[in-house]
Parts: C-alpha cells; structure tokens; sequence
C-alpha cells in the first residue's frame, strides 16, 4: 500500500499535478502504467 503523498500547502495545484504526485508515489510500474490511462484523461 503506498504511503500518502504531502502536497504543498498554500499553493494551488492542477488535477494534472496531483495525478502526477501520485503516480511518482507509485512502486510498481504496472500500476502505474495502467493508472496512467485513466489519470491522464480525467486530468484533460
């Protein structure tokens, strides 16, 4: 299970910038490449 992901305080932050904190917190690379897909079209 991953650990949780601070992202900077007072600073506003783009879907595409969270989604990309999170997949860099990811290990495997499977999941990340298959979370990916998703993330990337919710972030458009």
């Amino acid at each position: 299970m991953p650990t949780v992901v601070q992202l900077p305080a007072g600073k506003a932050l783009t879907v595409r910038a969270v989604a990309d904190a999170f997949l860099g917190s990811l290990r495997n690379p499977n999941t990340v490449r298959s979370y990916s897909t998703g993330l990337g079209k919710t972030a458009e």
